[in-house]
């Protein structure tokens, strides 16, 4: 009977399911920023004319995940000084030095990039047939959630002060920037995406040793055939390259969704402690805390139990379609 009234004051906790909302949009930032470049700086690394380049380079980006986890977070934490003199704010401010012409060219291409991620993230699903519906579907929802965070700051300033608001943010694209030192992790908006970047720059390179390998497996008679037929180097990769890999990208993604629902705890405590006004305060860190420091263990337990169950209903319907996978050794 503990076991559910323990339950039950989870699923009525108001603060379990502010925390689960966060966790999802910490979960949301790390696949959406953080799954696909591995794979883009494997098939980079794999074209590297010589093997003197590509070992150099595969050390360059490797050499970020043998350094200690807490240990790049007090580095990354150094580089957030919310002070003019940090390093990150210094280079932000540094953008102030360029004129008008200049300035609106790196705002226009700075929203062209986000915007052609969005539609990556949209499309490639759409190109690559074989990916499995809760594939494609995870994907156009880490899509939509940043989409929603693009669109954010638009509605709530129209909400605020009427539609000329909105086209106030427009008309800041064009013109010199006029920028202020940022908060950084000390702001409630920026702090989980700045939680999430260093994890992005530690693991990249340790993630695409293994699509460097696999990428061994894809016959170089497809890329010459399809060489023969005119094909360009985006009619490669959607066509031939990723549908190669599908097998392994699923299993890499269902290897990242329970990473991200599982892990950043240690990074959140060393960068934020969970804060500012609980902005990165997660489901793990949220279960350390009742556990270990209100003492709370069947409260902890009973989160742990649920953010398993929805674990392993996912893992479940994405090994469905590994059970008809075929995979092939290297050469």
């Amino acid at each position: 009977m503990a076991c559910v009234d323990n339950f039950a004051k989870v699923l009525f906790d108001a603060r379990f399911w502010s925390s689960f909302e966060r966790t999802i949009y910490f979960v949301a930032l790390t696949i959406g920023l953080g799954f696909w470049p591995p794979i883009l700086l494997a098939i980079l690394l794999q074209e590297v004319p010589t093997a003197t380049l590509k070992y150099i380079f595969r050390t360059v980006y490797y050499l970020p995940s043998v350094i200690s986890g807490v240990l790049i977070m007090f580095l990354w934490r150094q580089l957030y000084d919310p002070s003019k003199y940090g390093v990150l704010n210094h280079l932000l401010l540094m953008l102030n030095l360029c004129g008008p012409i200049s300035a609106t060219l790196i705002k226009l291409l700075a929203l062209g990039l986000w915007l052609s991620f969005i539609a990556i993230l949209i499309m490639l699903p759409i190109r690559i047939e074989e990916m499995s519906r809760p594939l494609k579907a995870a994907l156009w929802v880490v899509a939509g959630t940043l989409t929603a965070v693009t669109l954010q700051p638009i509605a709530v300033r129209i909400s605020e002060s009427g539609p000329m608001a909105g086209l106030a943010l427009f008309k800041g694209l064009i013109g010199p920037f006029h920028l202020a030192p940022l908060g950084w992790i000390q702001s409630p908006g920026a702090a989980m995406l700045c939680v999430v970047l260093p994890t992005i720059w530690a693991g990249s390179g340790a993630g695409s040793i293994l699509y460097l390998a696999a990428l061994k497996t894809v016959p170089d008679e497809l890329y010459e055939a399809a060489e023969m037929d005119g094909a360009r180097i985006w009619h490669k990769i959607f066509y031939i390259t990723l549908p190669q890999l599908k097998y392994l990208i699923v299993i890499q993604f269902i290897a990242a969704v329970i990473a991200a629902f599982q892990g950043g705890t240690d990074y959140i405590l060393a960068l934020t402690g969970g804060g500012p006004n609980h902005a990165t305060l997660i489901i793990p860190l949220e279960i350390f805390f009742r556990t270990f420091l209100k003492l709370q263990f069947g409260v902890g337990t009973a989160m742990a139990w649920l953010l398993g169950i929805i674990l392993i209903w996912f893992t479940a319907t994405q090994l469905k379609m590994l059970s008809k996978a075929e995979f092939k050794g290297g050469r």
